[in-house]
């Protein structure tokens, strides 16, 4: 994509692309960049300078330079063009004036982990996988708004998606919305009744005294019971060999 941009700006004044191979190996990044088909200049950096530079931990990366060579703004680990907002952004840097691109970029920089995750999501938007990892890293970096809004776009692609339903409810946990994360529970339970994990996650948060310090199992066969649970051969055999002994007893 870098070589279509090129194509289409590299004549421009004042503008030049020039690409950094991150490669021990000359012959390897020269065959690369023969695939790839690429015009532009393409540097080689053998020693890994820029990792101790800028602390360059992954491709790719976009740093630019004014005419006296000046760093002047960088955005490190996912730059890429196939990402709508970084293409904009590139197409201001030749377009428009230097000073306010690099005082409105209008990206932000977020961890190696996230801007990873985004860069994979550039090709495939709509990847419940990769929206769940997204969600994932977000919330571990306590970005709640940022987490909901990447694993409710998996209810939007996949309504009945167990691993988006209990990652809503724990990340609203985590926030101490208590609540709403039953809440979601619940909605996971709607699309999907067998999901013993949602049902045992709403029984801890209304009676921990039932979980801790020791787990009440005769507890979980009442709610269970109670429930109406739709067909007990579906639960895990894992709990099912752990109440076997309670459900007898509670038949006698």
């Amino acid at each position: 994509m870098w070589q279509r941009f090129y194509e289409k700006h590299g004549n421009k004044p004042g503008f030049a692309l020039v690409g950094v191979a991150i490669d021990a190996l000359p012959d390897g990044a020269r065959e690369f960049t023969v695939q790839a088909g690429c015009t532009f200049p393409m540097a080689l950096d053998s020693r890994n300078l820029l990792n101790a530079i800028l602390g360059v931990k992954t491709v790719t990366n976009a740093i630019l330079l004014d005419e006296a060579g000046r760093l002047r703004w960088q955005h490190l680990h996912g730059f890429r063009l196939a990402r709508p907002e970084m293409y904009a952004m590139a197409e201001r840097v030749v377009d428009g004036d230097l000073e306010d691109v690099v005082a409105n970029t209008g990206l932000v920089q977020e961890s190696l982990e996230v801007e990873a995750i985004r860069a994979e999501l550039a090709d495939r938007p709509d990847d419940p996988d990769y929206l769940l990892m997204l969600g994932d890293a977000l919330g571990r970096e306590g970005r709640v708004e940022d987490a909901l809004t990447a694993y409710r776009h998996v209810l939007e692609l996949r309504p009945n998606n167990p691993t988006a339903h209990y990652a809503i409810g724990s990340v609203l946990l985590s926030a101490g919305k208590k609540d709403e994360a039953i809440a979601a529970w619940r909605q996971g339970l709607e699309a999907d009744p067998m999901n013993f994990t949602l049902r045992k996650q709403i029984w801890m948060i209304q009676f921990p005294e039932r979980f801790y310090p020791q787990i009440d199992m005769r507890f979980q066969v009442e709610q269970i019971r109670k429930e109406g649970f739709p067909d007990l051969s579906k639960l895990p055999i894992s709990i099912r060999r752990e109440l076997a002994d309670f459900m007898q007893d509670g038949e006698t």
